[in-house]
């Protein structure tokens, strides 16, 4: 019970009382007017104990209202995490990307956002916890880095092709199979490293096999086909490549190996800084998990109470 409903009670009653007494002393006709103001009185308590009850139901759908909002943002936000891509290599993944053809990246996008309620969690996140301008950063740097990742491994192919005299071609009969500049991409990234030769010992490795007419070059212990032709064209495509992996700085020049290794430089680099973003986003996304009522308004909320 609030105080305007105690105050008004409590007038209520001493109007009674006074009609009493004056009813009784013979004053009927201040009686009937208090009898009347007292008839007013309750009528007027009755509305205020409605409205009352109508706000506190009100509120009541309201917290329900946003529980179960709470509860969608949340399941939204955990597919988000579970979705959230992460910066590959720089080096290629060999064996999960073996006869693709090297082509540009497409934009970053994932499926939690297409749906209504990923747009939505922007209403609700703490200033804090900037999810959605984190999320549009860390997109627009990814995408970026891909794109640089793509350029490199397209420089790298243009020069192995005119050094070969074959184009790269997943499907051809006297080609480089994308898989050859993607073995001369990591073996560039393993050089500047220096902790690792296992690309170079794949090219230096690599043998001919096939008929005079159709050969197949392929890397060591690998199974994998770097280039099909001719046996002189596979010999001869073999030594273009022994020859850049033993000294890929004299076979293309120094500025040209200057610009590659600063290209792979930098995918290392911002490799680093993506991860630490992806993990910097990961974190806020359960610290928003965390929050058991989101506050914020939006459509999904007042429809909800509306109902």
């Amino acid at each position: 019970m609030n105080r305007e409903t105690i105050q008004s009670l409590t007038v209520i009653v001493a109007i009674v009382v006074a009609a009493l007494i004056l009813w009784y002393i013979g004053s009927t006709t201040v009686a009937l007017v208090l009898a009347t103001i007292l008839v007013t009185r309750l009528i007027d308590l009755l509305v205020v104990g409605k409205k009352g009850d109508e706000e506190a139901l009100s509120n009541q759908l309201l917290m329900k209202s946003l529980e179960r909002h709470s509860e969608d943002l949340r399941r939204t936000s955990s597919k988000w995490a579970e979705q959230l891509p992460l910066a590959n290599g720089p080096q290629e993944n060999i064996q999960s990307i073996i006869s693709q053809a090297i082509a540009e990246p497409k934009p970053i996008c994932i499926a939690i956002e297409s749906e209504p309620l990923f747009e939505d969690l922007a209403n609700h996140t703490p200033k804090e916890i900037p999810l959605a301008d984190r999320w549009s950063k860390y997109k627009t740097r990814l995408d970026g880095y891909n794109k640089k990742r793509f350029l490199l491994l397209s420089h790298i192919g243009n020069e192995v092709s005119i050094r070969t005299g074959l184009n790269i071609d997943p499907s051809g009969q006297h080609a480089l199979f994308p898989t050859t500049v993607r073995v001369v991409y990591n073996h560039l990234f393993d050089e500047l490293s220096d902790q690792s030769h296992y690309w170079k010992e794949c090219i230096e490795g690599s043998r001919v096999s096939g008929e005079e007419d159709t050969a197949l070059l392929e890397a060591r212990d690998r199974g994998i086909g770097l280039a099909i032709g001719s046996r002189t064209e596979m010999r001869y495509v073999r030594e273009i490549l022994v020859s850049m992996a033993s000294n890929i700085r004299g076979v293309i020049g120094e500025p040209k190996y200057s610009d590659w290794k600063k290209r792979a430089e930098e995918l290392l680099s911002e490799k680093k800084a993506l991860d630490g973003d992806a993990h910097q986003l990961l974190h806020e996304i359960k610290d928003f998990d965390a929050i058991p009522i989101v506050s914020g308004k939006c459509k999904y909320v007042m429809w909800n109470t509306k109902r």
